[in-house]
């Protein structure tokens, strides 16, 4: 796994790993930058997307632990002992929208893997 790892820092050009980004990003990583630019909207990184939140801002860490916690406190303003502002109901939206998106994903991905293992009609 940690082979894995060095080899996608090294793809990215990962700054978090000591590494310069590379000149043009591989047009796989482009399309993956890309969406989570669009998913995160933000604009699209030339380098690994995680490398502009790998120290996350403590308001991030904050809501992004009081969501993960939901399932055993519902109510975000306890787990957060505080009321939710405007920008915790935005970032709480860009995770529900990107949850709904990765589900959406996963039913396609699904569905292509059940086409494929079926034989057509009428053999």
């Amino acid at each position: 796994m940690r082979r894995d790892a060095r080899a996608q820092q090294a793809r990215w050009g990962c700054p978090a790993a000591g590494l310069a980004p590379p000149a043009a990003l591989d047009p796989d990583l482009a399309y993956e930058a890309a969406e989570v630019a669009r998913i995160t909207g933000t604009p699209p990184a030339d380098t690994c997307p995680f490398a502009c939140v790998e120290r996350a801002d403590p308001w991030v860490a904050e809501l992004t632990r009081a969501v993960a916690l939901r399932e055993w406190v519902p109510d975000l303003t306890d787990t957060l002992g505080r009321p939710l502002c405007a920008a915790d109901l935005d970032a709480l939206d860009t995770l529900r929208r990107a949850q709904s998106e990765a589900i959406a994903s996963d039913r396609a991905i699904a569905e292509e893997a059940r086409k494929s293992q079926t034989p057509p009609p009428g053999r």
